[in-house]
């Protein structure tokens, strides 16, 4: 008994093989999906309000009561599609190193439009803001204050002191937030088991696609072709998801960003 195989099943087989391929290593690329945290305070934020008119400024919400403030449940922070602006807020205790305490915060969900991040501490009198940083993927890559597909904040808290960070999100996107306050070397293992991912995962995309390129030469089957395209299309629909097209490919043109993803899935 002989087993014959035809184009078409081999490319049935192929095409199984690629999906099966993105449905593996989507979760590796997933920001959100990561969880080696090993970080100082792990999760956050642990609060949060919502501004539907969108007008309020810091001094308003740090004005209001700490009753206005809902518990962030522990399914984290998603809200799915909405216009009104979001604020988050949380706190970090430093310990007693007499160098500081170096963090990297991350709000790992590279789709967000608006995001206003700052670090401020009470006084007897009166908050004082001792950072603030404006990011998003309405701005430049290059805006960033830390060059990292998430959006990525370093910041260094002085020995025994509290700071509270609020966070101002609004997007067209969903409004999912998770963020990790991370130090420095958790932060740098982070990544490069993140860069061992992509580089696994566009290895074996490129592995695929010379592979139907031989089978197109040589077979001359239109079918091989149609496949290498749409390899190409799901492989950057993953790198658009997780930030790292826009990283790489335009990071000074945010409007195109901001149709990638679509332009991908048609």
């Amino acid at each position: 008994m002989r087993l014959e195989t035809t184009p078409e099943g081999l490319h049935v087989g192929t095409g199984v093989l690629v999906a099966l391929l993105l449905w593996l290593f989507a979760p590796l690329l997933d920001p959100t999906g990561m969880d080696i945290h090993a970080a100082p305070s792990g999760t956050v934020p642990q609060a949060y309000l919502v501004d539907v008119t969108g007008g309020h400024g810091l001094d308003e919400v740090m004005s209001l009561s700490p009753m206005a403030w809902k518990p962030v449940g522990a399914g984290g922070v998603s809200f799915g599609y909405d216009t009104a602006a979001y604020w988050f807020t949380w706190k970090y205790r430093a310990g007693n190193d007499p160098a500081g305490t170096d963090l990297m915060v991350e709000i790992a969900y590279p789709m967000l439009d608006e995001i206003d991040l700052f670090a401020v501490r009470r006084t007897e009198k009166e908050w004082v803001v001792l950072g603030q940083w404006r990011m998003g993927d309405t701005l430049q890559f290059d805006a960033r204050p830390f060059p990292y597909a998430n959006f990525v904040v370093p910041f260094r808290a002085a020995p025994d002191s509290e700071t509270q960070f609020v966070m101002r999100v609004r997007s067209t996107s969903a409004i999912q937030v998770p963020v990790t306050m991370w130090g420095e070397a958790e932060f740098s293992k982070y990544v490069a088991m993140n860069h061992l991912a992509i580089g696994a995962f566009l290895g074996a995309v490129a592995s695929l696609l010379l592979y139907h390129f031989a089978l197109w030469v040589t077979l001359r089957e239109r079918m091989y072709a149609y496949l290498m395209i749409w390899m190409v299309f799901g492989a950057a629909m993953v790198l658009s998801l997780n930030g790292l097209a826009f990283q790489h490919f335009w990071p000074a043109n945010p409007r195109w960003n901001d149709h990638a993803l679509v332009a991908c899935l048609i």
